[in-house]
């Protein structure tokens, strides 16, 4: 395989990717109880919600797509290049994560909370919602 067919199938993988997983969570959006009947817009605010969610598995996929053609690039053959291109990937991810990434689990509650809404402090009156749903 040449260089633009492996950009080309990292591009579809992550098209496929990021519509797959839209896909699902406007399902698992819609299939929640609304007791109001608004399940359409329970399932658009499901795919806004976790679209981050997709992005970040769409681009995992991608890279370990291109692990696992560096792999037959080099014409390593084994048994074990699914795990290399997994271990590979998930090795880049981690240091992504250290480099600027999002914060490790145990250092998300140490942040300092707002205590003061766009609108004003927290002991007034929040605006009124225009949802219905």
């Amino acid at each position: 395989m040449t260089i633009l067919e492996n950009v080309a199938d990292s591009c579809i993988i992550f098209l496929v990717g990021c519509i797959v997983g839209s896909v699902f969570y406007f399902i698992k959006g819609t299939l929640r109880s609304s007791s109001n009947g608004c399940r359409l817009a329970r399932g658009v605010e499901a795919v806004i919600t976790n679209s981050p969610l997709v992005r970040r598995d769409a681009a995992f996929f991608v890279l370990l797509a291109a692990m696992e053609a560096n792999l037959h690039t080099l014409h390593v053959q084994g048994p074990f290049n699914k795990a290399l291109a997994w271990g590979a990937a998930n090795a880049l991810f981690s240091v992504h994560r250290a480099i600027g990434g999002r914060p490790p689990p145990s250092d998300r509650g140490s942040r300092p909370r707002p205590t003061a809404g766009p609108w004003g402090s927290s002991s007034s009156t929040s605006m009124p919602s225009s949802r219905t749903c």
